[in-house]
């Protein structure tokens, strides 16, 4: 009789913890509503989150571009997305493994689907081949037609001169520069006049 009384106590406990296990794992489980809507409606939601990256592209053993940046956000749904928001540093090599050209900027996404990506915040081009440096506050580079614009103020350092103007258009390598209201320092051969 006794062990019956046991066991029935033993099952009953085992039957109310389990029970409250039960009723725990509802209780802490938690749904942020907006993420769920998030979802539901097929906006972008970051699926990844990388920290001081570095990451390096090459072809055929060959680096081609190095991209670092303290922090990345990566998001998928309707326009997958990739983000830098605390900035960017990428370095492009030329065939001999030396740095052809930089980009840097304090903000940057890159729009998977429409080739699109757009740089922010005190926005560097430097192009070591030509001795020529963009600076501005905004740059959009088009992947696809391999152009950049900015309708930003920008300024164009190169070894004769100093082109300032609001915005600009320009093939992705600056060999041709259409600057818009254009001020600035330039010289002159005295033939060409």
């Amino acid at each position: 009789m006794r062990r019956t009384e046991l066991s029935l106590r033993y099952s009953l406990i085992f039957r109310y913890l389990l029970l409250a296990l039960i009723f725990q794992c509802f209780m802490s489980c938690e749904n942020d509503m907006q993420q769920v809507r998030k979802v539901r409606s097929g906006e972008n939601i970051a699926v990844m989150t990388g920290r001081d990256i570095h990451v390096e592209f090459s072809d055929s053993g060959f680096v081609e571009a190095v991209l670092t940046g303290p922090v990345v956000r990566v998001y998928e749904g309707d326009d997958p997305q990739t983000e830098f928001p605390e900035g960017f540093h990428v370095k492009f090599f030329d065939k001999n493994q030396q740095v052809q050209s930089e980009l840097s900027a304090r903000y940057g996404i890159n729009h998977q689907l429409s080739k699109i990506m757009e740089a922010k915040g005190d926005v560097l081009v430097i192009n070591h081949e030509k001795q020529q440096q963009l600076n501005t506050e905004q740059l959009t580079w088009n992947q696809l037609t391999r152009s950049i614009q900015s309708d930003a103020f920008v300024k164009v350092t190169t070894k004769s001169q100093v082109l300032y103007g609001k915005g600009m258009t320009a093939d992705e390598s600056l060999d041709k520069i259409r600057i818009g209201t254009v001020s600035g320092h330039m010289s002159v051969k005295q033939d060409s006049l």
